[in-house]
């Protein structure tokens, strides 16, 4: 078994890769939600459109 300076050491390793991923994680999220407004707001302009014809 680890020493508890080296599980230690393992596990600040591990917060500090998973921190990075969750930075990354949280950019594609703005993106992606950016795009779901703007997806949505062009359905609601298509929906209003269509109803005119």
């Amino acid at each position: 078994p680890q020493s508890p300076e080296g599980e230690l050491t393992a596990i600040e390793e591990y917060k500090k890769e998973l921190e990075a991923e969750r930075a990354d994680l949280e950019q594609e999220m703005n993106k992606i939600s950016a795009r779901i407004k703007e997806l949505k707001t062009r359905i609601e302009q298509g929906k209003g459109q269509s109803q005119g014809t």
